[in-house]
This record gives C-alpha cells, structure tokens and sequence, in this order.
C-alpha cells in the first residue's frame, strides 16, 4: 500500500504490509532501506508502516544490533584525565540511527553534547566536575531500541 496516491517528490510516501509470522517478533526492528536512507518502523498491531520521501527499490532488515560506543583517545592516555578539558566518546549505529544517549559521572548525570552527524558525544571537565576518581558510563538507544552501555574510569 503506498499512500497517499497523488505522491509527489515533495510529499511523502506511507508504505506498509502486515509482517509475516516468522518476522513478528522482531517487527519493532525491521528497517526499511533504499541506497539513500533508512526508515523507522510505526508499528500498529501486526503491521508496520514506513513514511518515505523517495521511491526505488528497498529492502526490509532487521535490526538487532546494539550501538557501537568507545572513546576517541585510547584507554591507556585516559586513565588519567590530568590535562584534559574534554572527554569524547564515540557512539556508532549502522542501521536505525541513535536515537537517545545518556551520560553519568558517579551515578549523576551529566550534560554533554552530542553531534549526531559524527557520533561524538563530548562531556567538558570543568570546575562543577567532581575531583578524584570518576566512574563515567554512557548509554546509547537506537532508533529500533537496541541499547549499549560503556563504562570508564578515570582520574583528574
């Protein structure tokens, strides 16, 4: 089904299908993509929809994948923050795209940024960061809701 019918290249197209049984348990993760994009499942009982801007050839995966996430520096230049008024960490996602990330820093949360065009999430050190050592984890969820979880510690 392909609404709405008069579908131009400055509206949107709405494609979906009843899921097949072997796939019903894993709806909320399958994507729809073409060369260009990937789409999202809207999910309403057994069915899913996609809202498209483009039309071609597309291809139904499923994503089951956690976010990939590290940090920019490697581990060993980190266990000590002594110097740094930054720390970066890069979170990764093939398919669906990240659609939250949190930061903690002993249990607290905390403000960074995120740049979703990079990946990079960037927590500045500055005089309201904690002194000693610091247990910082980042969570990331995909789009599809697949989650990951890095751990760090670090003194400064």
């Amino acid at each position: 089904m392909i609404l709405p019918f008069d579908a131009t290249l400055r509206s949107t197209a709405i494609v979906g299908f009843e899921v097949p049984k072997k796939f019903k348990k894993f709806k909320d993760k399958l994507v729809f993509k073409n060369v260009d994009n990937t789409y999202t499942p809207i999910v309403k009982n057994d069915s899913v929809f996609y809202s498209v801007r483009n039309f071609g050839g597309f291809v139904l995966i499923v994503d089951s994948l956690a976010p990939k996430i590290k940090t920019e520096l490697p581990a060993a230049k980190l266990k000590t923050a002594k110097g740094l008024n930054k720390l970066v960490f890069v979170i990764s996602e093939e398919l669906s795209g990240i659609k939250d990330y949190k930061l903690t820093i002993n249990g607290e949360w905390a403000l960074a940024e995120f740049d979703a065009k990079s990946g990079r999430l960037t927590y500045f050190i500055e005089e309201d960061t904690p002194k000693g050592e610091l247990n910082l984890v980042v969570e990331a969820m995909a789009k599809c809701k697949n989650k990951a979880s890095f751990g760090l510690k670090v003194g400064n």
